[in-house]
């Protein structure tokens, strides 16, 4: 975009510069020297610029706000602006529009003065230097946009895909909390079970709560525990397994929707006696039970000297864990919550209500327990799918927007250069007019004049997205590198604008009145 930019400015100072052509070759041809003209007009380039960082500068601080108060990003990312980065701004506009200003300045001092007259007083041509240089900008331009519009069309579709995805469980209608036992009332693992205990019984007897589970983690919040193990019985050479574990309870499948495929999965006699059972995933069973025998088959998390067996009880469905874009690499197992006992533990209801409205009704449930249980990070679980998303989606937001911005860039800079074009040569097609060219055939030219300009544009543009797609490659989910629906809805939404365009100084140009044409020049 600030490539797009810049492209922009050099045109319009071309353009500037071209207007002023006449007056700048009469003032060298009375005396005025080259540096004294050059630096009269960087001293203008250096003012627009630093107009445009001041106006950029109070855009940047709306924007700031108006994002951070949208809610489009997580709370804990800050959208702020610092000194070092208003400095940065104003440094790096000043520094685009001197650069860019360069061949600008150049091209309005460097020819001689007597054929700067003369080609100003040329149907008021603006030099055949400065006009190709404005078509070449206008096709850098068109190539630019054409790549970061391919480009935000593959993140986009990638993106997309990304939201298709199954995570492995049904999030609709979840509500999750956090609970923490105190640890000086909480200490002995059997106070803390029992204290969970009393809290499911309470929180399943509430209204529209259909199924309640209890977990030490729960997918897409950050944590990715996980353990090795070896199977009973076979010969372990090498590094051992390694797979994600978690503690639920017996209501945590049917609190997320996990499919049991195999078995059984945890009951309130596995919580009472403690006993050594494990639940695998489908994955798990692919990987070390192919044959589909893995009920009855045990598990050692111990060390080889002191086995630690596990006998396996059920097999459940796949579930992603840390994010929809993100294959499970690894098994997941679980183990009855009460193994764990932990300290803290995650709440999961599935409700037939609206889970906002269970909030407060699960505080009161909770405080009729104990008034100093503490109950936190509550969220839906859809709401901790986005926040998992929010690395995604706010480049994705940023990137549609710097998009938009390209493609109507690329379309006001077209349209400047033909308009700038068809104003120049206004007495030009007054006299075409006035020995019987028709209107159509003016219309044609201009239409055909853009035209080569919008193809060479879309053709660079065109190489620079399918490099632009292998650069980014590996950061692409279910697209490939060149996806041609993008290409080719890119390829049409620049080439209508294009178009649109260039007809508007066509249809300006065949509309010329020949005699008021000529007169004015």
């Amino acid at each position: 975009v600030l490539l797009i930019v810049c492209a922009n400015i050099a045109n319009l100072l071309l353009t500037r510069f071209s207007s002023r052509r006449k007056e700048i070759s009469v003032r060298a041809a009375l005396g005025a020297g080259r540096r004294r003209i050059a630096r009269q007009l960087l001293i203008e380039t250096g003012l627009l610029a630093l107009l445009g960082g001041m106006l950029g500068l109070a855009l940047a601080l709306g924007g700031a706000r108006l994002v951070a108060d949208s809610g489009l990003v997580p709370n804990w990312v800050e959208v702020s602006l610092n000194w070092r980065t208003i400095g940065f701004g104003f440094g790096l506009a000043l520094l685009a529009a001197l650069i860019f200003g360069v061949f600008p300045v150049w091209s309005a001092v460097a020819s001689p003065s007597q054929q700067a007259l003369r080609e100003a007083g040329r149907f008021g041509s603006g030099g055949r230097g400065a006009n190709r240089m404005r078509k070449v900008l206008v096709v850098v331009q068109l190539a630019l946009a054409v790549t970061l519009l391919a480009g935000s069309g593959l993140m986009l579709r990638s993106f997309a895909k990304v939201l298709d995805e199954d995570p492995g469980f049904d999030s609709g209608g979840v509500l999750t909390a956090a609970i923490s036992l105190p640890s000086t009332r909480y200490a002995e693992r059997p106070t803390r079970l029992a204290a969970f205990a009393r809290i499911l019984e309470r929180v399943r007897g509430m209204p529209g709560v259909e199924a309640a589970g209890l977990s030490d983690m729960l997918p897409f919040d950050g944590n990715d525990g996980g353990a090795s193990y070896r199977v009973d019985g076979r010969e372990q050479t090498g590094t051992p397994p390694h797979g994600h574990v978690l503690n639920v309870n017996d209501g945590y499948f049917d609190a997320l929707d996990i499919p049991l495929l195999r078995g059984r999965t945890f009951t309130q006699a596995d919580w009472d006696e403690a006993r050594k059972v494990v639940i695998i995933d489908q994955l798990f069973e692919r990987k070390q039970f192919p044959n589909g025998d893995a009920l009855g088959s045990r598990l050692d998390f111990g060390m080889p000297s002191a086995p630690d067996l596990y006998t396996i009880v059920g097999v459940v469905g796949t579930t992603k864990y840390t994010d929809l874009a993100t294959a499970n690499r690894e098994e997941t197992y679980y183990f009855g919550f009460a193994d764990a006992a932990p300290q803290a533990a995650m709440l999961t209801l599935r409700s037939t209500i609206p889970p906002a409205a269970l909030v407060e009704p699960l505080r009161n449930a909770i405080r009729a327990i104990d008034l100093d249980l503490p109950l936190f990070d509550v969220k839906t679980m859809q709401e901790r799918i986005d926040l998992s998303l929010s690395g995604r989606r706010v480049p994705m937001q940023l990137l549609g927007v710097f998009a938009l911005i390209a493609l109507v860039l690329a379309g006001i800079g077209i349209y400047g250069v033909l308009a700038f074009a068809v104003a120049q040569r206004t007495g030009e097609f007054g006299v075409r007019m006035a020995i019987g060219a028709d209107a159509s055939r003016i219309r044609r030219q201009v239409i055909r004049d853009g035209a080569g300009l919008i193809g060479s544009g879309l053709g660079l543009g065109l190489v620079g997205a399918i490099g632009l797609g292998l650069v980014l490659r590996s950061q692409l989910f279910g697209v490939g590198s060149i996806d041609l629906p993008s290409l080719a809805a890119v390829m049409g939404l620049l080439g209508a604008i294009a178009f649109v365009a260039c007809w508007l100084p066509a249809r300006r140009a065949a509309s010329t009145d020949p005699i008021e044409a000529l007169r004015n020049e």
